[in-house]
């Protein structure tokens, strides 16, 4: 399908950037794996209106995702310093 296609190749720039972050949050390929099976499971279904709820939750999640990340390595980063400092 040609309009897929074009679709896609508009999208692909940034789905790349998303997906080299996934290397650097453990554990977040694994889930968002999963995820897609669900996801592609309710369109096999044909249940489009959750497969089109579950995506949007999915894509939605992404920024929570990477401020918890952010957030955790900056309280490790204090930690380091606060360490560095007492010794």
């Amino acid at each position: 399908n040609s309009k897929l296609s074009t679709y896609y190749l508009y999208m692909f720039p940034t789905l790349a950037r998303y997906q080299s972050m996934y290397v650097f949050i453990d554990g977040l390929m694994d889930r968002s794996r999963h995820k897609h099976e669900e996801i592609f499971s309710k369109i096999v279904q044909g249940d489009y209106r959750s497969a089109k709820k579950m995506l949007r939750a999915h894509i939605r999640s992404w920024p929570k995702i990477v401020e918890k990340v952010v957030s955790e390595n900056e309280m490790k980063r204090r930690q380091q310093q606060i360490a560095t400092c007492k010794s």
